[in-house]
């Protein structure tokens, strides 16, 4: 196959495209480049060009697949390597590593793969990723030390590039490698420890161990844990969720970082046992005697009006308001198989309600925003 050119029929026949599961890592390792192929030149020259290097293979099959297997949302060049443009060189320091005042986005741009999965790509592409986030005025960037592979599931493996684990051989060292990454290109990392998968079939004390051998690890480059996804999901019951977050909370040795608590929101209509709408999971009962370091890591229902946005964000602020915990606004608007299908013109309108409510109630180092 050494001298064969590459084509979209020739392409067809060794990766069907309804095969995601195995085809898009498949694909990465094998698929051969002919360097004198005028596609694979430009995509070469482009790199060279925004990111200062030649691009690596696994970039250059990275981009084929966008331009042969999803050509609804890259039709050209042009558009597949967008996410290279205003890339900024990497620095020889690194971003220092200060608390709270968290400003990211991981939800946009709407045609990038799911950014906490950063870790499973190449590195070159982690590179290009975190200078874009860097360029777009962002100072903080989301990374799962854990990533389940639900891209692949859901028919877009390129989402969660096949996942990843630090957990595992040599993960923990490529985990570093991409934190460093970011902090050389400005930014300054929150780490997801497990992702929901390992909630369900992992006990608790492994799962401490787990987050132990983590923060022992990487503490230097992060300012803030994500225990891990919807935690109210897999614990579905308050009286096993509370006790394992406390636990989880107070058994690690934090080494002075933030540790945040993401919760599924409660739907529109739902009705606490009062029969009142309930706005917000969480409230009192948990945060009261938790550490300050504890943050509130908010996602409300994507389709929420502006004005219960500002409801719901203003009952969470109160409640970490008074119990000297923070508060951040992570997840509010999205566009992948949401309704509506926020812009992120409307991500970032949504975003300065909550900065709004925030700035009332709580000082600058004990809020942020992850989602605009």
């Amino acid at each position: 196959m050494g001298g064969r050119l590459l084509s979209r029929r020739w392409l067809a026949e060794i990766v069907s495209p309804n095969d995601h599961h195995d085809g898009y890592g498949y694909f990465l390792r094998t698929v051969p480049l002919v360097p004198d192929d005028p596609l694979i030149r430009a995509i070469n020259e482009r790199h060279l060009l925004t990111i200062g290097t030649a691009a690596p293979d696994e970039t250059v099959r990275h981009i084929l697949w966008r331009l042969f297997f999803e050509r609804d949302r890259f039709p050209t060049l042009k558009e597949a390597t967008a996410d290279w443009r205003g890339s900024l060189p990497a620095s020889d320091t690194l971003a220092p590593i200060t608390m709270g005042q968290w400003h990211g986005n991981f939800l946009y741009p709407s045609h990038r793969y799911f950014g906490p999965a950063v870790c499973g790509r190449p590195i070159a592409e982690q590179e290009s990723y975190f200078q874009e986030e860097a360029s777009r005025g962002f100072t903080h960037v989301l990374v799962n030390a854990e990533q389940d592979d639900w891209g692949s599931r859901r028919g877009h493996p390129e989402w969660t590039a096949g996942g990843f684990s630090a957990y595992r051989t040599d993960g923990m060292d490529r985990l570093i490698t991409s934190l460093e990454t970011a902090r050389h290109a400005g930014l300054v990392p929150l780490v997801g420890i497990v992702d929901q998968p390992t909630l369900r079939h992992l006990d608790l004390s492994e799962i401490i161990e787990r987050s132990q051998h983590l923060v022992n690890r990487t503490a230097p480059h992060v300012c803030l844990y994500m225990l891990s996804w919807e935690l109210n999901e897999p614990w579905g019951s308050a009286d096993q969720r509370n006790p394992n977050i406390r636990r989880w909370i107070r058994e690690v040795d934090w080494h002075g970082r933030d540790v945040g608590i993401h919760y599924a929101p409660p739907p529109l209509g739902n009705q606490d046992w009062e029969g009142e709408e309930d706005h917000v999971h969480g409230g009192y009962g948990l945060y009261a005697d938790m550490p300050p370091n504890v943050v509130r890591l908010a996602q409300f229902p994507n389709k929420i009006d502006d004005e219960t946005l500002r409801l719901r964000c203003r009952l969470g602020v109160e409640v970490n308001a008074g119990t000297g915990t923070k508060y951040c606004a992570f997840e509010h608007s999205g566009w992948w198989r949401r309704t509506p299908q926020w812009s992120e013109e409307d991500c970032q309108h949504r975003a300065s309600i909550c900065q709004e409510v925030m700035e009332e109630l709580l000082p600058s180092d004990r809020r942020g925003s992850m989602n605009g």
